[in-house]
């Protein structure tokens, strides 16, 4: 008790006093020998919190060239170990603690103290430790704990990968000892390393390494020989547990090989895509002398496409990699057709074994091209899509296209949810003194041709990208329109040119054009001329329409396919273009009969395109089959929250009736109830009695109040058409208006008294 109190009061007075006094109070009264264990481990842990200056004299004074008890010694490594106050070569002899033989006996107990502070401070500043943990690593019942603390380290990456190497290394050799009863430590130790390289603990391990970024800093050579290590595990782990003639493996190995690969594609690092064939060749030809190597390939292409993510925001540099891996997708894909191919004479007097084989390798081209499909969807150069479609073998080409198609489909979308945000964050309103800037260049001072920089001012999808270059007015740069949400207010543009100067001397506003250097006509500038992936979609389905004779037989599935990439964006301006994907549909030799037509437009609806595209596709179907258009006319009428209807189009299905002797469509109420009063004008007064009726209708939806019903409901009561007539005085009364003129509406029954006879 006497002790603990002593101890207390020194640490209490301790910090309280200056930082000089602190450390003579330390030195002579705290680590002394005799102090004690307790008072030892005060003192050291006081020299950390009072940030005692020259403190690594104290530790040496404490440590006595490692002669001190085994809690001092961890604590005194567990805090220059962690500690970024020492150079790595001040500090390195302390950890000769664990080599020394008149230590073993504590070298375990130091080992676990050590580590348990490496744990909970995971950045390292000593580049050596990795290498100490893996010789920690082989000590009895330290092993877990040496890998956890490798793995929970964020610096060092090379050295971890070396450090788990040689404990791999060592579990593999390991693997062939059997442990004996007579030594219980040594026993557990080999227990330990080869629990070390199961199949769960290498999961966990590469799942680890993966989920940091720390892996890409790598040295590659490092990094390769780890994942060799890994691999031979693994191939060791399939073929004790696996029916060599199957060559087949569980989910443990597939997901440890799935692991394995995905680090092994960081390799394919950006900035460096031109050491990515040879990375992508040399894997290939490791996996090729693995056991199942068909399924592997499959994995790795995957990974391909994962890891060609990363370089989205550079375009060229991507269409260099798209170009690598096209030499991956391409060579096995035709690979595993040839050995199909020539295989095929001999199916006949195969045995069953061998046509199974042959279903594999069929079944592995597919999944390969739709990976390669995958990949493409998300935009690229003709040429790449045009070495896909020339490789799908006869029998595919719809399933591949699908693939390409909903790939590219669900890409575009996301593509569009991301502009969406990136138009509410970064549009920004016309400050209140306009766009100018005084004390600029005077717009009939600039030099068309002249060579310019700037920021921008704003962006938005509507009015387009404006760039303050110095000019007492802003410039607008001339991009595509899908590109102006890559442009953020403030961002800094070079190398543009004044492309164009219009001066607005009568309403006063100036209009300057500026172009990017690598956009003026015929400039390569180093762009890529890669397509987005609505264009690639586009591409599928034209590649599937031809030939012309094959096209009726693949109809249906053109006309889904078409219609969900038509849907996603495009306007009506565009429908026409979009068609020519489909071929010439109207020469003698592709022209396609009334009903296809009207299937495609249907497909169309079904994907709920935009007002603008259904108005264009209905157009167009009414001119070859105006009944079919005027069926499928309402969904232009059905009202949204962003689109209402317009007269327009009422006025049009208006004219298609008249002209073709056509039933007045049926509405819905919701319909109905959407309608604009001009449209109700408009119905009211055309010469069709279902027309007028629906006017009557939409009044009766639109619930107007009691005791005001409009002037148009009472013009309707006495209408030509009994139907008509009474419908609208019912609502009229039901509305609680007035009496009705007994002279109209006895003229109005009179009118009809006069048809009847008639």
């Amino acid at each position: 008790g006497k002790v603990k109190q002593a101890k207390e009061a020194v640490t209490k007075m301790i910090s309280q006093m200056s930082p000089k006094r602190a450390r003579d109070i330390i030195r002579d009264v705290m680590l002394p020998r005799k102090a004690g264990v307790g008072l030892q481990m005060a003192g050291l842990n006081k020299i950390v919190e009072l940030q005692v200056p020259n403190s690594l004299e104290l530790f040496r004074f404490a440590w006595r060239n490692g002669n001190c008890q085994r809690d001092i010694a961890g604590c005194i490594l567990a805090k220059v170990g962690t500690s970024s106050d020492f150079a790595p070569g001040e500090v390195e002899t302390f950890f000769d603690y664990f080599d020394r033989a008149d230590k073993e006996e504590d070298t375990t107990h130091v080992a676990d103290f050590l580590l348990a502070q490496l744990i909970e401070l995971p950045e390292w500043r000593l580049p050596y430790l990795p290498k100490v943990i893996a010789k920690l690593a082989l000590l009895p019942g330290v092993t877990s704990n040496a890998i956890k603390a490798l793995l929970t380290t964020t610096t060092n990456p090379t050295e971890v990968l070396g450090a788990l190497t040689q404990i791999f290394q060592a579990a593999r050799l390991a693997q062939r000892t059997e442990p004996r009863v007579n030594r219980a430590a040594k026993a557990a130790l080999l227990t330990d390393l080869k629990s070390a390289i199961s199949l769960s603990s290498i999961r966990s391990t590469l799942a680890s390494i993966n989920q940091k970024t720390t892996a890409d800093t790598a040295d590659p050579q490092v990094l390769v020989t780890f994942l060799e290590e890994v691999l031979q595990i693994w191939e060791a782990s399939v073929r004790a547990n696996a029916d060599e003639h199957k060559r087949n493996y569980g989910m443990s190995e597939e997901t440890m090989l799935e692991s394995a690969l995905a680090l092994w594609v960081k390799l394919l690092r950006p900035g460096e895509v031109r050491q990515w064939l040879r990375v992508i060749e040399d894997l290939s030809r490791r996996l090729h002398a693995m056991p199942c190597y068909l399924k592997s390939s499959v994995m790795l292409g995957k990974l391909l496409v994962s890891r060609l993510d990363t370089l989205e925001d550079a375009h060229a540099e991507r269409d260099q990699a798209l170009a690598v891996l096209r030499e991956f997708f391409q060579r096995h894909v035709e690979e595993l057709g040839a050995e199909t191919e020539a295989t095929l004479d001999a199916k006949t007097l195969s045995d069953a074994q061998f046509q199974k084989s042959i279903k594999v390798r069929a079944e592995t081209q597919r999944e390969l091209l739709g990976v390669w499909a995958d990949l493409l969807s998300r935009g690229c150069v003709a040429a790449e899509t045009a070495a896909l479609f020339a490789r799908v073998p006869c029998g595919y080409e719809m399933d591949l296209a699908k693939i390409v198609v909903d790939k590219a489909v669900a890409h575009a979308k996301t593509a569009l949810a991301k502009k969406s945000q990136h138009e509410a964050r970064w549009r920004s309103a016309r400050p209140q003194v306009g766009w100018a800037h005084a004390g600029g260049v005077p717009v009939e001072s600039l030099q068309v041709g002249a060579e310019v920089s700037g920021a921008v001012t704003n962006s938005s999808s509507e009015h387009g990208v404006f760039v303050n270059f110095g000019c007492v007015r802003d410039g607008k740069l001339s991009v595509p329109k899908a590109d102006w949400a890559k442009y953020r207010i403030g961002d800094r543009v070079e190398r543009m040119v004044v492309n164009k100067v219009v001066r607005g001397k009568s309403s006063g506003q100036d209009m300057i054009e500026l172009l990017l250097v690598s956009h003026q006509p015929g400039g390569t500038g180093g762009q890529s001329d890669a397509q987005g992936p609505l264009d690639i979609a586009l591409r599928a389905v034209q590649w599937l329409a031809s030939p012309v004779v094959l096209r009726r037989a693949r109809w249906a599935t053109l006309a889904k396919l078409w219609a969900s990439a038509v849907a996603v964006e495009s306007s009506g301006a565009g429908f026409e273009e979009s068609l020519g994907v489909l071929g010439d549909l109207t020469s003698k030799e592709g022209s396609v009969p009334p009903c296809d037509m009207v299937y495609l437009v249907e497909k169309l609806l079904a994907q709920s395109p935009n007002r603008d595209l259904l108005r264009a596709a209905l157009s167009w179907l009414a001119g070859a089959c105006p009944a079919d258009a005027v069926r499928l006319w309402p969904a232009l009428l059905a009202p949204s929250q962003d689109e209402p209807p317009e007269v327009r189009d009422l006025v049009k299905v208006l004219a298609l009736c008249e002209a073709n002797g056509f039933k007045f469509p049926t509405l819905s109420g919701a319909v109905a109830r959407g309608l604009p009063e001009a449209a109700l004008d408009t119905l009211a007064g055309c010469g069709l009695p279902e027309a007028r009726l629906l006017a009557v209708q939409s009044l009766q939806e639109k619930q107007f109040n009691m005791g005001s019903p409009s002037e148009l409901l009472k013009t309707l009561c006495s209408d030509d058409s009994s139907v008509v007539r009474v419908a609208a005085q019912l609502l009229w009364s039901a509305l609680g208006g007035k009496d009705l003129d007994k002279t109209s509406v006895q003229e109005g029954e009179a009118e009809e008294d006069e048809e009847s006879d008639a």
